[in-house]
């Protein structure tokens, strides 16, 4: 990051109670609204819940090409999981990234609003050949859940998720004001409310295999590939991640 140590500033959202940080370093004003968004999307529990362990780290950038923002979680070799945010990012998008990061640290979640990652109980990633094998469906589960809840959360005037425009024969923003509708309950897109804490991930629970992105084929891009809900079911089969209450009974037949 490029800028004078007057220019840039290291701040931390801390709770006392908790033994990490939201330690974010970008410019001032940077700072102030990253802090203001999430402050606004997640709840003081879901604040203190991504502070777990050695919280995470926030870095505001010049990213280049399209992708707004990246989520790094704790692996081998990386201790604190990292947030990287396109200078300028929409709220929406810097949403989107925090809630990776819940998915991951929340212990009270799971199902599909928990990571569909391998993780043990340290928050860290298990790399495995199966890991491997199912690595598209991952990530697939993983990019559509997240973007459902960010929708739940957050609502876009001028713009939306890229991963929209993975819906096959639908228009990107006619698919996410689908979901804002279904997910708020509200009619009317621009008058919705937004979401936070149990309500946002209840509406996921409840609502995300009948969302326009569930059918998003995401990874790999080629048609030919499963959409989110089918990786979803086919990662139940397999046995990496853990069904919501309402999926057992399925994942047993």
């Amino acid at each position: 990051m490029m800028g004078t140590a007057n220019e840039f500033i290291r701040r931390s959202l801390r709770d006392d109670r908790s033994t990490g940080n939201i330690d974010i370093m970008g410019s001032d004003g940077d700072v102030r609204n990253i802090e203001r968004v999430i402050k606004e999307a997640f709840t003081k529990r879901e604040l203190k819940a991504m502070c777990k362990q050695n919280g995470v780290e926030v870095l505001v950038e010049m990213l280049t090409g399209n992708r707004p923002g990246s989520y790094t979680r704790k692996q081998e070799g990386i201790f604190t999981p990292v947030i990287r945010i396109k200078r300028n990012a929409r709220d929406d998008q810097i949403v989107h990234e925090f809630i990776h990061h819940l998915r991951s640290v929340d212990d009270e979640r799971k199902g599909i609003v928990r990571t569909s990652y391998p993780t043990d109980a340290d928050g860290k990633l298990i790399v495995s050949e199966k890991y491997f094998r199912n690595i598209n469906d991952i990530k697939n589960v993983e990019e559509s859940a997240t973007t459902a809840e960010t929708t739940a959360r957050r609502f876009s005037v001028s713009g939306q998720s890229g991963y929209y425009s993975k819906i096959c024969g639908f228009d990107p923003r006619v698919a996410y004001e689908y979901d804002r509708r279904l997910m708020t309950g509200s009619r009317n897109v621009e008058m919705s409310n937004n979401l936070r804490g149990e309500k946002a991930v209840a509406a996921v629970i409840d609502k995300y295999e009948r969302t326009m992105i569930s059918n998003a084929h995401i990874y790999p891009e080629e048609i030919k590939g499963r959409t989110a809900v089918e990786s979803w079911n086919w990662l139940i089969d397999a046995g990496l991640v853990e069904p919501d209450d309402k999926n057992e009974k399925n994942s047993n037949v």
